[in-house]
């Protein structure tokens, strides 16, 4: 029996090992593939956008535009579930809540810490480095633009801010079992939009831009999600996606009409493009590829679309790379330092769960 036990810990400690191994594959056996390689796509819109190449012509503006109704349509589709009751509703957004603040905190110190690394790049003092910080994170504090000596390395935050904000509402929305009130949200904010364009709430535009995509981007495509789902589980005629396909070409070639007209961040439209989309990806049978996911991992999309700017920013200042005009270089240059810092979440995260193994069998022990 003695002899025994050294070879019995022998293979518990290999068996841990595998499992570490393997830690994500309970996870992405349930994911989509087709959706979270749809979700890397967006975020090489967002890329796009912030870093326009002069040979994108205003079409293509108005297709990257969908990047953020996209995203927000997923999560307001994933969000809802059949025939819950009002207690795991009510679970389920605060879960939401609590991620979104979470979200929200992780990005904030990584701007953080981003911003005082492009700061000391640049050459400029700390200080301005930080007041670009506060400028960025609470533009509302400011009655006009600061002058700043480096500019921001994080346009993003206001996403986070915005989900924040659609977190409290929806929230609120189910704490009130008055959900349902989802339904008119898109449709809601069109007049809202247009009395916020008249009547601003600040004369700040960098403010008015943040409340303008947090209220009329990110709301009404999280409602446009949510509707979506509604339709998940319904059984769809062959010709029901072919109507559903066509009238995606139509609205699409709405979307970039309507940008012709009035080139603005967001059309109403791409609320319903989002929805349609995801909603049919979602129809798409589920598989996997582990190489993908040992590669890439499940939150790849996020990492590009939190770490661009702050990468496009370091190699226009120290590398003198022009991001606006090697578009296709810059994207390779992003993916290659987001495939690292990935590979360094799942060391890390491999790290802290034998590291609790250890702990829980010392103390069983």
């Amino acid at each position: 029996r003695s002899s025994s036990l050294p070879m019995h810990e022998r293979f518990r400690k290999i068996k841990l090992g595998l499992r570490a191994f393997s830690f994500q594959m309970k996870e992405t056996k349930q994911r989509n593939l087709i959706i979270d390689l749809y979700k890397i796509l967006l975020a090489v819109f967002v890329v796009f956008i912030h870093f326009p190449n002069s040979k994108f012509s205003a079409d293509w503006v108005a297709i990257f535009r969908l990047a953020i109704p996209g995203f927000a349509a997923i999560t307001g589709f994933y969000i809802f579930k059949k025939d819950l009751s009002y207690e795991e509703k009510l679970k389920r957004a605060k879960i939401f809540m609590v991620k979104s603040l979470k979200y929200f905190g992780f990005a904030v110190v990584f701007a953080f810490i981003s911003q005082l690394i492009y700061t000391w790049i640049a050459g400029v003092p700390t200080v301005e480095g930080l007041k670009s910080f506060g400028f960025e994170i609470a533009p509302f504090l400011w009655k006009t633009r600061p002058a700043l000596q480096v500019g921001t390395t994080f346009f993003q935050l206001w996403y986070f801010q915005g989900l924040v904000f659609v977190a409290a509402v929806y929230l609120l929305l189910v704490w009130l079992k008055v959900d349902v009130a989802m339904f008119a949200l898109p449709l809601l904010s069109i007049p809202i939009y247009w009395v916020q364009k008249k009547w601003p709430l600040t004369q700040n535009f960098n403010y008015q831009v943040l409340y303008r995509n947090s209220w009329f981007m990110i709301l009404p495509s999280f409602a446009g999600g949510w509707i979506a789902a509604h339709f998940k589980e319904i059984k769809f005629k062959l010709y029901v996606y072919a109507i559903l396909i066509a009238a995606l070409g139509g609205l699409i070639y709405l979307q970039i009409y309507l940008n012709r007209l009035c080139p603005i961040e967001m059309t109403f439209i791409a609320v319903i493009i989002a929805s349609i989309i995801i909603l049919l990806l979602d129809r798409i049978p589920k598989f996997y590829c582990k190489p993908f996911y040992w590669i890439f991992g499940t939150h790849f999309y996020a990492i590009v679309f939190i770490i661009h700017v702050f990468v496009g920013c370091v190699l226009i200042t120290k590398f003198n790379f022009n991001p606006y005009v090697n578009s296709g270089l810059f994207i390779l240059y992003v993916f290659l330092t987001t495939l690292v810092l990935t590979q360094l979440y799942h060391l890390l995260k491999l790290g802290v769960k034998i590291t609790k193994q250890k702990l829980n069998k010392e103390e069983v022990n």
